[in-house]
This record gives structure tokens, C-alpha cells and sequence, in this order.
């Protein structure tokens, strides 16, 4: 557990085409899902939760993704389940950034 963990930045892209690590389409929707289960778990935290030491757990703000890796020419296209699932945390007022 990160405990102050309240912006991720996700800088390398992945999806099928990504040569060093042979990812297929089949890998780049198993990616989302473990990327977005990261996100949920920091999203909906419960009201006043802590980490074992008691200290309090801040709620993620915003997601800083490369271009390559999410938004609608990544995650749209390659996961649209996933990218409904994130459409709707932003909905609840999630920050998405992509960066190049």
C-alpha cells in the first residue's frame, strides 16, 4: 500500500505492437483491467480508512497517462469495457490527464 498515494503517472505505453514485451490483445485487456482495479481501489475508499499504522489513506485525485497507453485511441479501442468503467469515474470526478 502507497499511503499517500493521490496521482498516478503512467509514462511507458503498452498494447499489442509494444515489441520488447510481445504484448497481445489479449495481454493489453488483462493490462486495463489490473490498471483500473489499481484505480477503483484508491477511488472508492472507504470514509476515514488507514493503513496499519492508523495513518489516514488520501483518495486518488487524477491519473496522468502517456497517449500510447490510454484515452480513446488506447483504452477505447482496445478495452472498451474497462474504458466505460473509467468513463464513469470520471463522471464522479476523477482528473484524467494523457500526456504525449
Amino acid at each position: 500500500c502507497v499511503p499517500l498515494l493521490k496521482s498516478i503517472r503512467i509514462r511507458d505505453h503498452i498494447g499489442p505492437g509494444y515489441e520488447p514485451f510481445s504484448v497481445t490483445a489479449e495481454h493489453t485487456d488483462r493490462i486495463y483491467e489490473h490498471f483500473l482495479k489499481m484505480v477503483e481501489s484508491r477511488w472508492f475508499l472507504p470514509l476515514h480508512a488507514t493503513d496499519t499504522h492508523g495513518s489516514p489513506l488520501p483518495r486518488l485525485i487524477e491519473c496522468y497517462i502517456n497517449t500510447a497507453f490510454g484515452g480513446e485511441g488506447g483504452m477505447a479501442k482496445d478495452a472498451p469495457d474497462q474504458w466505460v468503467r473509467l468513463q464513469a469515474l470520471m463522471a464522479q470526478g476523477l482528473l484524467w490527464h494523457e500526456m504525449q
